[in-house]
């Protein structure tokens, strides 16, 4: 099912009349019977409306055939054509109607989505994921985030592969299309038996490494440019305190910007830059974006002089 809401500016049209009216557009474009359209009491074949600073408010929950996606309707009702022929039955700008639509939540979603904004941030989506551990959860949440945002929403555990979705409360999820969150990320607050943030990791690294380069250099045992959680495990043997199984799978997955299960030297260097764990998709970009240009225009590992000196050294033994 979807949920659809139509602002309607100073309309011709009112109460039943205008009702009749936008019954007969919605059931049409979604290609339903009217009985498939009800209102926000759960009454059949009816639009609920609202009058708020001079504009309708029209809200309907239009039930979807299975054999239709939910895409398909979702597009229906976002194009032009259908602010068009709303208009048109209930007399009112198209220009000026503000049409929205969403998949209908279902409960487990609902109940997770703790600021009701149609979408789950990483904190909410531990929640839903339960009982997958904090390392499970984070890494299949990169995995469904399929935009980068940030944020989960229906569609993108729609669409993910059966394989991915972590549980039944998962598999139950609906069709849902939200805007990203805005503002300054903020970091998914470890569970208690994981107590790390970003601050105590670099002290500690800080204190068993000299550079960002020996971390990589260090862990990346077969020399791929990334490593593992199992090299990351054996890399961070040294440090002190040591890292606890919980805080060593949260930080893995707090570097692991794409979910690839690998976190490369450009992903560290992003990450920890940031200063967080698990950093918003804006933020991260920025952060590899310069990552990138440090790696390729900082101080090479070779001058071009001393790689010619040695090759003439090398060819003079050779003789």
């Amino acid at each position: 099912a979807v949920r659809l809401r139509v602002r309607l500016p100073s309309p011709t049209l009112r109460g039943a009349a205008l009702s009749a009216k936008l019954l007969h557009s919605v059931a049409f474009l979604a290609a339903v019977v009217p009985e498939a359209v009800t209102d926000l009491a759960g009454q059949k074949a009816a639009v609920s409306l609202q009058e708020r600073a001079g504009d309708t408010v029209a809200q309907a929950v239009v039930e979807v055939p299975e054999a239709v996606p939910l895409e398909d309707i979702i597009a229906v009702f976002r194009a032009g054509v259908a602010r068009k022929h709303i208009a048109m039955e209930a007399g009112s700008d198209p220009e000026r109607i503000a049409v929205t639509v969403a998949p209908l939540p279902p409960p487990a979603f609902a109940e997770s989505d703790a600021d009701h904004d149609g979408q789950l941030s990483k904190k909410e989506f531990l929640v839903l994921a339960k009982p997958s551990t904090t390392f499970q959860a984070l890494t299949l949440f990169h995995k469904i985030d399929a935009d980068g945002d940030g944020a989960v929403t229906v569609l993108e555990l729609l669409q993910a592969e059966p394989s991915v979705v972590p549980t039944a409360a998962l598999e139950e999820a609906a069709l849902e299309e939200a805007a990203p969150e805005q503002g300054a990320p903020e970091e998914a607050p470890p569970a208690e038996a994981v107590a790390i943030d970003m601050a105590d990791f670099k002290d500690r690294m800080a204190r068993a490494f000299e550079t960002q380069d020996d971390v990589v250099r260090t862990c990346d045992k077969d020399s791929d440019h990334a490593f593992t959680i199992v090299e990351f495990q054996r890399c961070l043997r040294i440090l002190s305190p040591p890292l606890t199984k919980k805080q060593l799978e949260y930080a893995f997955a707090g570097l692991d910007a794409n979910g690839d299960r690998k976190v490369t030297e450009s992903e560290y260097v992003a990450v920890t830059a940031i200063g967080i764990f698990h950093p918003s998709a804006a933020h991260l970009k920025a952060a590899l974006d310069a990552a990138t240009a440090n790696l390729r225009h900082g101080s090479p590992p070779i001058t071009l002089e001393d790689f010619k000196a040695r090759l003439q050294l090398a060819a003079g033994r050779a003789s």
